[in-house]
């Protein structure tokens, strides 16, 4: 009897040891209310987050192979983490471990917090909590490679900490409201790619603080800069830049078009600029600078007109974002991006489409014109956009569906809920041949009626004359 329960046993714990999967789903690692779950093999979660807990769980030991481990405990009471907190995962064998720690308004971090597994952790999310310097225990994540810590009243970021991550780390998510200077620590961070910054309140930038990583940087993304009267120089030294925001740079707003005039050299490898929400007035001349821009974001700010000088010829440019500004027409400049798939224009003044405002438009995929008080579309006003899929026209004045959108052979999507109810009656007869059917998502409905346009045109309007 004994011999056959050892062998039960034996097989039973062969087939928990073969079955990763079966380990972790079934026998959850950490107790309830936590639960755990994987994707395919390679990629296991811990999920604890918004759980009410007040102390990290305590997880049972985990001696196996994981490519990608997640611990989530982010939203919930937990003030600090403590000594050894994950002790019990130091044998865990995991190419990478991701911790969410987010939304828990946290003071501290025991500085032996991460203690058997700081060779490990690449990422570490700390956003949302009441930090106001980067915990020593950061300092010992030999592997990080992501570091989020956004949401914090941050005074300080530590030069032994910076120092001792600087040759790991790529993504460096940080909030500055609280700092009067720009923190040198940043500069001991060698192999950034990723740099997102919260907040500047101070007045300027000074040259080479992007020094010590100005030839890894890809991305930058710098929001509400409110107190900065130009576009730092040190961006222009970014040499494999490739992805540049800058939101909320509102002292801007008084410059003349050329906001990079300090940047003497062109950046061909930057593919995507955003230059939102900072009142500009006139169209910045960035497609000398960057003449290898794929996409370009500018929206609300106090746009009115394009000089058609400061669009060459031939760009690159495939996505325009000018929603929220002041356009009372489709800029005729913008005739000049013949490679343009996307064009949101929405959230302006234009009243009226002519049959040329998007005459040069004849690669256009999406076009936005919604939130406008467009009145009139003309006829002809799509006869070149003939690739155009994708058409948003709801919260305009429109009283009528307009004849151009049949113009359209590859018209999939059409949104025209305009704020104007449109009545379906048989002075929409114009349409009584468009093959409506064909659009596969077509949102609005006839004034005063739960029936849809697009059931309007096919059957009911069939039988008007």
């Amino acid at each position: 009897m004994k011999l056959k329960l050892w062998i039960v046993l034996t097989a039973f714990t062969q087939s928990l040891q073969r079955s990763d999967g079966f380990l972790i789903a079934d026998y959850c690692i950490a107790p309830p209310p936590c639960t755990c779950s994987e994707s395919g093999t390679a990629t296991v979660t811990v999920e604890c987050a918004s759980k009410g807990l007040t102390t990290t769980p305590d997880m049972k030991h985990l001696d196996t192979h994981i490519d990608t481990f997640n611990i989530l405990l982010s939203d919930n009471q937990l003030k600090t983490v403590p000594e050894n907190a994950f002790k019990n995962l130091s044998n865990i064998n995991a190419s990478s471990i991701n911790i969410d720690l987010s939304g828990n308004g946290m003071q501290s971090l025991n500085s032996k917090a991460f203690i058997g597994i700081e060779n490990v952790i690449t990422s570490l999310n700390l956003k949302t909590n009441n930090l106001s310097s980067i915990p020593e225990a950061v300092g010992k994540l030999r592997a990080l490679k992501s570091l989020d810590i956004t949401d914090n009243p941050l005074r300080s970021l530590g030069f032994s900490v910076m120092s001792n991550v600087g040759h790991s780390l790529q993504i460096l998510k940080v909030d500055l409201e609280l700092f009067s200077t720009w923190p040198d620590e940043i500069g001991l961070l060698h192999s950034l790619t990723n740099l997102y910054i919260q907040t500047i309140p101070f007045t300027s930038l000074r040259f080479g603080i992007f020094h010590s990583f100005e030839h890894t940087l890809k991305f930058l993304y710098i929001e509400k800069a409110t107190n900065l009267e130009n576009i730092p120089f040190a961006v222009c030294q970014l040499t494999e830049i490739q992805s540049l925001t800058m939101n909320w740079f509102t002292k801007i707003s008084k410059n003349d078009s050329s906001l990079f005039e300090l940047c003497k050299e062109n950046r061909h490898s930057l593919t995507n600029l955003s230059l939102g929400y900072s009142l500009l007035s006139i169209f910045p001349d960035v497609f000398h600078l960057y003449p290898m821009l794929s996409e370009l974001s500018l929206s609300t700010n106090r746009l009115e007109i394009i000089k058609s000088e400061v669009i060459p010829n031939n760009t690159s440019l495939l996505r325009m974002t000018l929603d929220g500004n002041s356009f009372k027409r489709i800029p005729a400049a913008l005739n000049k991006l013949n490679n343009l798939h996307y064009l949101n224009i929405n959230s302006n003044d234009i009243i009226a489409v002519e049959d040329n405002d998007l005459i040069g438009l004849s690669n256009l995929e999406i076009l936005d014109l919604s939130v406008n008080p467009i009145r009139y579309i003309s006829d002809k006003a799509f006869e070149s956009t003939t690739k155009l899929n994708t058409l948003y026209l709801q919260k305009t004045k429109l009283q009528l569906i307009p004849l151009a959108v049949t113009t359209l052979p590859w018209l999939s999507n059409l949104d025209i809920r305009s704020t104007k109810p449109i009545l379906c009656t048989c002075d929409l007869s114009y349409l009584k041949y468009w093959n409506a059917s064909s659009v596969q998502s077509f949102h609005g409905q006839c004034a005063y009626s739960t029936l849809s346009f697009q059931k309007f045109i096919t059957t009911f309007l069939q039988n008007c004359p």
